[in-house]
This record gives structure tokens, C-alpha cells and sequence, in this order.
């Protein structure tokens, strides 16, 4: 199949700066775009990311002659769903934090890639919007290795006969492979068993939800 993806859609607004305002407070970037038959300042785009946005008419546009839109396009008609990249709590404190009523959730919903946790609410217009969040497993592809760690200093001396081999400090652990990860997060405790010195340490989140100070 050749489609790649959804690159944008439509909603009409019965009031078009109170739509962008309600938007801008949950967080998303509003964007004018510049069209050739189209007076003013053009265009109002909801940005979701760098690939896709909403497009947004105004509740007369339908009315114009050669509008290009939905054969019966209604004001609040909408219902879509938006990946939520933080934590269900974090969706939570920002609709309760700008006044925003949960209308449903949060509960688990079967959306594109399975199983995730949705919590409804509805903008200015009556459309119901849907932030859902995938569990840390899914979002990552998830895959485990056991992995063997060397102190390189411990191997160098052993070839150079200043230690054994039964002197060279080494441990399995259980690994997380990331093919987007930046670094290499060792727990503290595996970090003592290579006899490394820490020079810093981080919280980290891991895939179950543990934290966990690491170096």
C-alpha cells in the first residue's frame, strides 16, 4: 500500500480565536500559513508535530464560494486521537491545571498499535479529543539481552600480567536494547561490582516504571 500516513485534517470552528486559544493552552503550536485566496493572515494550523497538523476553518469558510472542504462539515463533528508522549498523570494535571473537564478515562482503549491508556475531554466546539499513552514497552520495542561487562582496566593489566585473569572485574546484567538510545545507563550497583568510579549520577525511569539512581 502506498499511503504513508496522515499528513492533516479539518475541523471547523464555531469561534476561531477561542478554538486557537483553548490549543495553545494545552500546549500545541498555532501556525498561520500563507494562502494565495485567502484573506488575512491565512490559514490557522494546529501543529501536533514537524509532519502533521489541523487544519482549522472558520464557522463561516463553508459558506464561501469554492470552498474545497467536507460536503456537510459541522462544528463540534470532530472525534480524533493524539499520542501522548509523557505519563497519563501528566494528562491529567494539564486539563486540571487549565479547567479542562475529563469527559472519560482514564481507562485502556485499542488504538493504532494496540492497547493504551485513554483519557477523554472535549474543546471549546463539543469535539471530543483523545490523548492516549502507550506503555514504555510498546513505545520502545522492547528487547532484552544479557549482556556481560569488563572493567577495561582490569583486561588491560591482566595483558600486560599485572593481574589474572580471575583478577579482572566483570558481571552479567540484564540489558535493555535501545536502537535510539544517545548513551550507556549503568545502575549503580553493577557500576560498584566493575569497581567504577562514579563521577555523576541521574534518576532514570525504566520500562516497568522502577526509578532508579544510575551513573
Amino acid at each position: 500500500m502506498a499511503i504513508k500516513g496522515i499528513d492533516h485534517w479539518v475541523i471547523v470552528a464555531g469561534d476561531l480565536e477561542r478554538t486557537l486559544d483553548f490549543y495553545t493552552r494545552l500546549g500545541f503550536p498555532i501556525v498561520w500559513e500563507e494562502r494565495p485566496n485567502r484573506p488575512g493572515r491565512g490559514m490557522p494550523t494546529i501543529r501536533i508535530n514537524a509532519a502533521q497538523k489541523i487544519n482549522v476553518h472558520g464557522p463561516d469558510w463553508p459558506e464561501r464560494p469554492g470552498y474545497l472542504g467536507a460536503r456537510r462539515p459541522a462544528v463540534g463533528g470532530a472525534d480524533f486521537c493524539l499520542e501522548w508522549e509523557g505519563t497519563v498523570e501528566q494528562v491529567l494535571d494539564l486539563l486540571a491545571n487549565n479547567g479542562i473537564a475529563v469527559e472519560a478515562g482514564p481507562g485502556t482503549r485499542s488504538c493504532a498499535r494496540g492497547p493504551s491508556t485513554s483519557v477523554y475531554f472535549r474543546d471549546p466546539d463539543d469535539n471530543l479529543v483523545e490523548l492516549t499513552v502507550y506503555d514504555r514497552a510498546s513505545r520502545m520495542g522492547e528487547v532484552r539481552v544479557t549482556a556481560r561487562l569488563t572493567n577495561a582496566v582490569d583486561e588491560a593489566l591482566a595483558r600486560r600480567g599485572v593481574l589474572t585473569p580471575e583478577q579482572v572485574r566483570s558481571c552479567d546484567a540484564d540489558a535493555l536494547v535501545d536502537t535510539g538510545a544517545v548513551r550507556t545507563i549503568v545502575p549503580q550497583h553493577i557500576a560498584l561490582r566493575l569497581g567504577l568510579g562514579v563521577r555523576g549520577q541521574r534518576m532514570t525511569q525504566y520500562a516497568d516504571g522502577r526509578t532508579e539512581a544510575v551513573s
